[in-house]
């Protein structure tokens, strides 16, 4: 099971039940002993940022997205919101 890319149980693949909003109050914990500097997230959208923003002390320094320009992908709204929030 570790070495498979998406793991699966009878032929379904496993998924976590783990939180992001609990992962980001870990790494808000983390940054308030010194152990990193900055926290960030990576192609988060515009909800889970906006509930990010609501329920946790520590903004994202960073959302972190891939951009593509090409025809089957259209750029993602997110990126000027992340811009408004600065």
């Amino acid at each position: 099971m570790g070495d498979e890319l998406f793991p699966r149980k009878d032929g379904k693949i496993l998924t976590s039940d783990t939180d992001y909003v609990d992962v980001w109050r870990g790494m808000e914990a983390l940054q308030s002993t010194g152990k990193v500097k900055s926290i960030g997230v990576s192609n988060f959208s515009i909800l889970q940022l906006e509930r990010l923003l609501a329920l946790c002390k520590v903004p994202p320094a960073v959302n972190q997205v891939l951009l593509l320009n090409h025809t089957h992908m259209p750029p993602r709204s997110s990126s000027s919101f992340t811009a408004s929030l600065l």
